[in-house]
């Protein structure tokens, strides 16, 4: 044995828990169990269930479960938890310059309106005052 479920099961011996008494306290199947300790893999649910098991395993045995779920994952081909995640790779636009813009052009439209009814207002009252000269005369 000389995989990270070795050490599992020596930390499990050393506790002297059998695979029922840790299945018992973490509700994982003995034969889930046995195959962490087995670093049988193909055994293992969809990752997002393994590393819950390992956490559980882990918490039980006081252990760190990150150096066993990264093991874990690059066993199955996927990049372990405790590597930096790739940048993430930003398009013409961030989200703050398209904000950004969006409230420039609101406040621009809203200019416009308020230009547009102090006009339309001007406009009525050159048309009253005209109306209110013109001479009252026969029609």
């Amino acid at each position: 044995m000389s995989g990270s479920g070795s050490q599992l099961q020596e930390q499990r011996l050393a506790r002297h828990l059998s695979v029922f008494d840790v299945a018992e306290r973490t509700k994982i199947r003995a034969s889930t169990i046995e195959a962490m300790e087995r670093d049988d893999y193909a055994r293992l649910y969809a990752p997002t269930y393994a590393k819950g098991f390992y956490r559980e395993y882990c918490a039980l045995l006081g252990l760190d479960a990150a150096p066993f779920i990264d093991a874990y994952l690059v066993a199955i081909g996927r990049p372990p938890e405790s590597s930096p995640a790739p940048a993430k790779k930003r398009g013409f636009f961030s989200r703050k310059s398209v904000a950004r813009e969006a409230k420039a052009q609101t406040a621009e439209r809203a200019r416009a309106i308020a230009d547009a009814r102090e006009r339309a207002a001007a406009e009525a009252a050159a048309r009253a005052e005209a109306e209110a000269q013109r001479p009252a005369g026969p029609s």
